[in-house]
């Protein structure tokens, strides 16, 4: 029973996992199925024949019961003939062991009389002493022969009983033979062994007989011996004592054998009671055997039937499992449908990525060149910074030279003026050049826009620093940055501006404006000197360079710048020009600032 539900219970697995597979795979599990339910048929078969058998060995089991009452029967008569038998036999052996043990003494005592003998022939002095020995053991011999010849009769009396008995035990152990086989041999054996026994009896009766020669020779010493005669007959006295305690001994025996009869009838009493228990075992066994064997059947009965309804449950799963199988096939119709569908989108999809990696290569190309045009203009940075580098030079030599002509001539500052002049021309030549270049090249200009600024922001940042505050010691003002003191009139103009740094040339111009600024600290740099030497002058060049500072901003139309100081209209020519260049250097560092700033948000 526990088999089919366990087969049941594999089948409803089986037709779960079926739900979700594929078609191919529900044909698998069909075969599978019909071939479990002709297994379970088979077993069915099997199983009607294991009834029929087990039927069979209901009747065979109730004949072997009434087999076995008539047998315990003939066992209970077969038990009491052994148990008698073997009391006798026990008798026989007890007998026999008495009867061995007497042989060996009287082995023994041959073996003495033979020692004492050969004593005799070898010496005639012993003779004498020997003899006495040896009449002593004559007579220890008889008496010890007269009992051996009582013990003989008694067991030729037993012999007789035990034939009586045996003949009828073998009247009643003619159905028990094939059992007492061994008994017949051990009385096989203690016949030969009394055989044996009467065979010794002879030697000793020929021994007798040359001993009785040996006296008739030795009756002529014999009234020598008569003193030892004496000392023989208390030698026979101390015998009888001797024999006295035998029979006592052997009273004992049996007395001893009597409490041994005794056991064995007790052990017969509880092997009768184990038999009774033993019987009464073997009925309830046997009942519930039968019991057993019934409850089988109506189980058996019972499997049978449940196994036929579920054999027809099979047949009807069987047929929604082909309902499905065609539902399966449409389905499998459709995904196969689908999958064409999608083996045709993933041949599109694989075009549009042949091409993005065309268009993909093609960028790169760009790339390369733009990195390479990078290069270039890299180079070109180098050369301008190798520029600027001897315009310092130039511009330093120039500073000195014009510091020392205006200690001593004030109309030398022309010179000066002369040289600011140029660079204002200088950068204006530069800012049509970089408007040249946005309209050439604006689209190289936005590719390279962030590493050119990135370097800008690097290299600008020391003149900011250099520029912060003059020192507090001789009195001068601190300034703060230009772009903080100034403000913008115009936003529009500032955004065209914004536009020009964002040309692939604004490396050049931000390198000029390094040049400017660097121009400026070398400027304050002499001031300082110029007050070491000449304090008076000092402070008219700290006045001029905070107006600078505080009256720069814009104008209106994005190019000129308007003086908040009174005091400038009233400046010399020469320091109009510096204020005009200071000014220039300022609006440049706001539009860098704020190009940083825009760049920043």
């Amino acid at each position: 029973m526990q088999e089919q539900m366990r087969k049941f219970e594999e089948f409803r697995q089986v037709k779960q996992v079926s739900e979700g597979l594929k078609a191919g795979e529900l044909l698998a599990e069909l075969k599978t199925l019909k071939e479990l339910h002709s297994n379970t048929q088979e077993e069915l078969k099997i199983k009607d024949k294991n009834i029929v058998s087990l039927k069979f060995e209901l009747e065979r089991a109730k004949q072997f019961q009434l087999k076995l009452t008539k047998k315990d029967d003939t066992i209970k008569n077969l038990k009491e003939d052994l148990s008698n038998a073997k009391e006798n036999e026990a008798h026989a052996m007890d007998l026999l062991s008495n009867f061995k043990k007497r042989v060996h003494e009287l082995e023994a005592e041959v073996e003495n009389r033979r020692l004492s003998e050969s004593k005799i022939f070898d010496s005639l002095a012993s003779q004498t002493r020997e003899f006495e020995q040896t009449k002593i053991e004559l007579e220890e011999s008889k008496v010890e022969i007269s009992s051996l010849h009582e013990q003989n009769r008694r067991c030729c009396d037993g012999k007789i009983a035990l034939e009586k008995e045996l003949g009828c035990l073998r009247f009643e152990l003619g159905l028990t033979k094939a059992n007492l086989d061994k008994f017949q041999e051990r009385e096989k054996f203690a016949s030969s062994k009394a055989k044996a026994l009467s065979d010794e009896l002879f030697l000793l009766r020929n021994e007798l007989k040359l001993a009785t020669d040996a006296e008739e020779k030795s009756q002529k010493a014999l009234d020598d011996l008569a003193l030892v005669l004496k000392e023989v007959a208390a030698e026979a006295s101390e015998a009888k004592e001797k024999l006295s305690a035998s029979q006592l001994e052997l009273e004992q025996v049996k007395d001893e054998a009597g409490q041994l009869k005794h056991m064995v009838r007790n052990t017969e009493a509880r092997y009768e009671k184990l038999l009774d228990e033993a019987k009464k075992e073997n009925e309830t066994l046997l009942a519930e055997k039968e019991m057993g064997f019934i409850t089988c059947i109506k189980k058996a009965e019972e499997e049978k039937a449940s196994a036929r309804h579920e054999a027809a449950r099979l047949a009807e799963s069987l047929k929604a499992a082909k309902k499905e199988i065609y539902k399966l096939r449409g389905i499998l119709k459709q995904a196969i449908n689908e999958a064409e569908a999608a083996i045709a989108a993933a041949g599109l999809a694989v075009d549009e990525n042949i091409q993005l990696k065309d268009s993909l290569a093609e960028k790169e190309e760009s790339i390369h060149l733009l990195t390479r045009e990078n290069e270039q203009l890299r180079i070109n940075e180098v050369a301008a910074h190798e520029n600027i580098e001897e315009l310092k030079q130039l511009l330093s030599s120039s500073l000195l030279k014009t510091e020392d002509k205006e200690q001593e001539e004030n109309p030398q500052v022309e010179k000066t003026t002369k040289l600011n002049l140029s660079e204002l021309n200088l950068q204006q030549q530069e800012e049509e050049f970089e408007a040249k270049i946005q309209d050439e090249n604006h689209e190289k200009a936005e590719a390279l826009k962030g590493s050119i600024f990135e370097t800008n922001e690097s290299s600008n940042s020391e003149p900011h620093t250099a520029r912060s505050a003059v020192s507090d010691d001789r009195g001068t003002l601190k300034t703060e940055d230009l772009c903080n003191s100034s403000s913008f009139k115009t936003e529009d103009k500032e955004q065209e501006k914004e536009e020009h740094y964002e040309d692939p040339q604004v490396k050049k111009t931000s390198s000029l404006n390094l040049s400017e600024l660097n121009l400026q600290q070398e400027q304050e740099s002499l001031d300082a000197k110029i007050q070491d030497k000449n304090p008076e002058k000092a402070d008219a060049l700290k006045v001029s360079h905070h107006r600078r500072a505080t009256t720069s901003a814009l104008s209106d139309d994005g190019g000129t710048l308007k003086t908040e100081d009174s005091d400038s209209d009233r400046s010399p020519p020469s320091r109009r020009k510096k204020k005009a260049l200071f000014r220039r250097v300022g609006d440049l560092i706001r539009r860098k600032s704020f190009h940083k700033r825009k760049s920043s948000t």
